[in-house]
């Protein structure tokens, strides 16, 4: 399961037909391949004349700017409400996530620094929500708004975005001693459910909270230009959810997020096996890259993530507008 197959079909009318995709189930009676374009495929297997193995689908590019990642990784998460400001999104989701609720450079805006920075605070201000800017560290941006007194901090305050060739992560997570250490047991033998919509439980283990308008737009709203899946494993005593996770295709980009299993359930390979059902999902889709962020300081995590390949692309910040009348004057009339 999980390898990019061909199946070569006999048709009603003696010719053949091709079947590419991943491979997600077989039995005596039929093979279930998951095609580029996200639909499966199920193949009679009386009628297959031969199937073999192939190459995952190389990757597109071996590097991407920081903008192109984190434009397709805030196009995977989907804000309620963006407004383009020249190559800045203004997006907000009423609070629900940080990455919902804050302006992205990735470009610039065709004002003045001072206009561009009164434009973030007025979108902010006017629906209740704290002016927050992300940010590369390091970058042009990120030394403006530090100078002008924008503090970096909240949840997620400093984020690394990996990076890595999906058909990597996926091989590596097929040996156990890389995704749990040497000495202990893979990929938990679960069955990782895929579905379009929310199931119950679903945000409430994410979260802690029922989901609303905001949190279903957010996370099973339409992806621009793209298209995600939800991911979940049942308790099979009946007692809820163990372990959810999301992935969205945009830009030839897999994004995954949402990676969250119950507290009594970890370390068992269930996060492992969550993710790895999302990658054969993006595998399907011909996606050649993933990406995911992941906090700075959860040690654990980096381990793991680093031993499945991935690499640090760059390092994102969320900046927030000073509260106190002086510094919001420099904030807004500091040129640039």
């Amino acid at each position: 399961m999980g390898q990019r197959v061909v199946v070569r079909a006999r048709t009603g009318d003696g010719r053949f037909s091709d079947t590419l995709g991943v491979l997600e189930a077989l039995d005596a009676r039929r093979a279930l391949v998951r095609r580029r374009d996200g639909s499966l495929a199920s193949v009679d297997l009386g009628v297959v004349v031969a199937a073999r193995t192939v190459p995952p689908a190389p990757p597109r590019r071996l590097h991407a700017s920081t903008e192109e990642v984190d434009r397709a990784g805030a196009a995977a998460w989907p804000a309620t409400e963006q407004l383009e400001l020249g190559g800045w999104l203004l997006r907000a989701s009423a609070g629900f996530t940080q990455r919902a609720n804050c302006a992205i450079p990735l470009g610039e805006s065709g004002l003045s620094w001072p206009d561009t920075v009164a434009a973030v605070l007025a979108f902010y201000r006017h629906r209740d929500l704290a002016p927050t800017v992300q940010v590369v560290l390091g970058s042009p941006e990120d030394t403006q708004l530090r100078d002008e007194g924008w503090v970096a901090g909240g949840p997620g305050g400093h984020v690394l975005v990996r990076v890595a060739a999906l058909a990597e992560v996926r091989a590596r997570l097929a040996a156990p001693d890389q995704v749990r250490g040497p000495g202990r047991s893979g990929l938990a033998q679960v069955e990782v459910q895929l579905s379009e919509e929310l199931v119950p439980g679903w945000l409430e283990l994410y979260r802690g909270r029922s989901p609303g308008p905001v949190e279903r737009g957010v996370l099973a709203g339409p992806v621009p230009g793209g298209q995600r899946v939800l991911a979940h494993v049942r308790d099979p005593a009946g007692a809820g959810l163990l372990a959810v996770g999301r992935a969205a295709a945009v830009g030839g980009w897999l994004a995954v997020a949402a990676l969250t299993v119950a507290p009594q359930v970890r370390n068992r390979g269930l996060g492992s096996a969550v993710l790895n059902a999302l990658l054969g999902w993006g595998g399907g889709l011909g996606i050649g890259w993933v990406q995911l962020q992941v906090e700075a300081d959860n040690e654990g995590a980096n381990r793991l993530y680093s031993r499945l390949g991935f690499s640090t692309h760059h390092s994102i910040a969320w900046r927030r507008a000073p509260t106190t009348r002086a510094g919001l004057a420099e904030a807004q009339t500091s040129p640039r």
